[in-house]
């Protein structure tokens, strides 16, 4: 299972859930018995164990000094006004996005623990800052349980960009009152990233770390 689907199995568990349904790719289909971790696979007769494993068994992976409130898994605070501009990510955005057409509204700096080990155990020697947009309905799925995509095998591709406008271009979607949303995301790769795109499968979602979500919004102009 993908890290999408096993933070879905997590957070079952602590809401004391008995059974939870989770969709694979190529149709596949887990039925799951949380109380027994019986696992059932549809178009399969043999059943399956579920094995599961303690977050952060080995405890060899620390909290970011900078989290506030330690004790809670996942949760989100407002970057104050007067250090957005020198957060990396936002000046990493402006760079591509100019505040000439471009307001950023609020900067959310995203704590998601079950994550962040997920994707430190994962972690390759090269790390970089790249952009996914995405529509406000996606914005909540993408804090809890990070980068995924349910488009199916020939289109369950995650891209990311290295300059915020592709990925405004391509992925974002304008809500109802004027505001789009783009997280920014540390991705670790074996290798330097020296391409614009790039596509992610869902298997590969534990190399990308979603840290700041950006609401933004064209600039009114003034006539």
């Amino acid at each position: 299972m993908n890290m999408y689907q096993s933070l879905k199995i997590d957070e079952a568990i602590l809401v004391n859930e008995s059974k939870i349904l989770i969709e694979g790719e190529n149709d596949i289909v887990f039925d799951i018995d949380l109380k027994n971790f019986q696992v059932n696979i549809k178009g399969d007769r043999r059943p399956a164990q579920l094995c599961r494993k303690e977050l952060n068994e080995d405890s060899k992976i620390i909290r970011p000094s900078i989290w506030i409130s330690p004790s809670l898994r996942i949760q989100t605070f407002q970057v104050t006004n007067h250090v957005i501009n020198s957060t990396e990510c936002v000046r990493a955005f402006q760079q591509s996005m100019p505040i000439s057409e471009w307001f950023i509204e609020q900067v959310d700096a995203i704590q998601n623990w079950p994550l962040y080990v997920h994707v430190a155990t994962k972690k390759c020697q090269h790390d970089a800052f790249v952009f996914y947009g995405c529509s406000f309905s996606s914005v909540q799925s993408t804090i809890h349980y990070g980068l995924y995509s349910n488009r199916g095998e020939q289109q369950g591709t995650i891209q990311l960009t290295r300059a915020a406008l592709d990925s405004h271009i391509c992925n974002t979607r304008r809500s109802t009152d004027g505001k789009y949303y783009i997280f920014a995301v540390q991705v670790s790769t074996k290798t330097k990233l020296d391409q614009n795109f790039i596509n992610i499968s869902n298997n590969d979602a534990n190399l990308a770390l979603p840290t700041h979500l950006i609401i933004y919004r064209r600039q009114k102009i003034i006539q």
